[in-house]
């Protein structure tokens, strides 16, 4: 006898077609059909010399479902299973495994395969979920009066049923798909940081630069000053930076002169360089293109020049 063994197979998740914070799929599994031919030639042979109650038997076959894989065997009774059935040929499906890690239920068809293909003397059985207890022994499924010995009898001319002694059996084997239940919660997504961050830390710079809170150097532009951070400023632009690392007249002075360039133009520039934008650039300043291109403002450049901007 065969122990049962485990066939591990990944069940994709179904979901209901709707997003909720949790949920519950109820499904039915398909159901898992298998087929055994089995041909015993000098048949009318076995009659005679078989007694009643003794069998003989086919090799063991694998059905797989339910996660098991399931040993099968024919076993034959030429003669009848029990007394009463000694005028008839006996089948009978018996489960070998030796024990079972799942119930199932299902049915089953006994038939005669004839000459010309079809199926004959067709018995039907079905599997009842009780009698597959996990761990339960071995149990069988029988037709005691599978084939009456006088219709083969009265085949021997027609060779319909047995040609050439030949005797094909066909077992058919339907195990029901369980109902399955998935269930799950949505994952919580994170609010994305990549949007908040930038747009909190241009807030607060924009908010240094206009309340001018911690400055450390004052930009001056027809006649209005304009209190800023050397730190920003020199960040932002390679033109800045230089001034406060040679030590410039500016960097002494903590001054910054701008004669060539009006306010609206500089109170523009120093906003992108705080805040990393500017809104509503088609109504800004038109010489914003020449204060990006005169502090080396690469990216405020480019954005003047798809604006056309000059």
């Amino acid at each position: 006898m065969a122990d049962v063994k485990n066939v591990k197979k990944e069940v994709p998740v179904k979901k209901p077609p709707i997003e909720t914070a949790s949920w519950c799929y109820r499904d039915k599994e398909d159901d898992v059909h298998h087929d055994f031919a089995w041909t015993i030639t000098n048949f009318s042979r076995k009659i005679n010399v078989v007694p009643n109650g003794e069998y003989i038997e086919s090799d063991k076959f694998s059905v797989s479902a339910h996660g098991m894989d399931l040993e099968w065997q024919l076993c034959l009774y030429p003669s009848g299973k029990d007394c009463e059935d000694e005028e008839h040929v006996s089948i009978l499906l018996e489960l070998v495994s030796r024990s079972l890690t799942a119930t199932f239920s299902g049915k089953i068809e006994f038939s005669v395969v004839s000459t010309n293909g079809e199926k004959v003397f067709r018995k039907k059985k079905s599997i009842k979920e009780s009698d597959t207890q996990i761990g339960r022994p071995m149990f069988g499924l029988l037709a005691a009066k599978f084939i009456p010995h006088n219709l083969l009898r009265l085949d021997q001319q027609n060779n319909q049923i047995t040609p050439d002694d030949k005797l094909t059996v066909l077992c058919e084997i339907t195990i029901d798909g369980k109902d399955v239940q998935q269930s799950g919660q949505a994952l919580v997504k994170p609010k994305p940081s990549s949007k908040i961050c930038p747009e909190k830390l241009s807030t607060d710079f924009n908010f240094l630069l206009e309340s001018g809170q911690f400055s450390d150097v004052m930009i001056k532009c027809e006649g209005t000053e304009l209190a800023c951070h050397k730190i920003i400023l020199g960040a932002r632009s390679p033109v800045f930076n230089a001034m406060f690392i040679h030590n410039m007249t500016e960097n002494q002075k903590k001054e910054i002169e701008i004669e060539d360039l009006e306010i609206e133009t500089v109170q523009d520039m120093l906003k992108y360089m705080y805040a990393g934008k500017i809104e509503n650039l088609n109504t800004r300043s038109p010489r914003l293109l020449e204060a990006a291109d005169k502090y080396q403002l690469s990216e405020l450049k480019e954005i003047c020049e798809v604006f056309n901007i000059t």
